[in-house]
């Protein structure tokens, strides 16, 4: 209902209150109070730009490219529901030797908001196994 409004009064500080009904879809519960001082006030709310992905592209998005030989590192975290785990995980296609896929625990959306380390872990074991650097 609150989208609808959104979209229908074209306003900028009617997104901007919809994100924070949003905030357990990118954060946990232990992350929104870094994200409301770290993340949240450098958005640009801008609801023309979310008004027409939600009519011209989300309707009609499909997924269609799988690399094949490239190597290739997806990264999902355990708490993200924008883009879930199963995305990649549950996907046959993306089962293969050139893909690494990862899932940080205890992590929403922005994984880097509770430490580096894991996400940093994630890149070095990439380039040194797939990539041989």
């Amino acid at each position: 209902m609150l989208l609808i409004t959104i979209i229908k009064n074209e306003s900028d500080d009617g997104y901007k209150e919809f994100w924070k009904t949003y905030l357990y879809y990118c954060f946990t519960s232990e992350e929104i109070v870094q994200a409301e001082k770290m993340i949240l006030p450098y958005l640009v709310y801008n609801h023309r730009s979310y008004s027409y992905i939600c009519k011209n592209f989300y309707p009609t998005y499909t997924s269609n490219w799988v690399p094949q030989k490239l190597p290739t590192m997806t990264i999902s975290s355990e708490f993200d529901y924008i883009t879930p785990p199963d995305l990649f995980m549950s996907d046959p296609r993306y089962q293969r030797d050139t893909i690494y896929n990862i899932i940080l625990k205890d992590v929403g959306h922005f994984p880097w908001l509770k430490g580096k380390t894991p996400l940093n872990h994630a890149f070095k074991t990439f380039q040194e196994e797939y990539l041989g650097i």
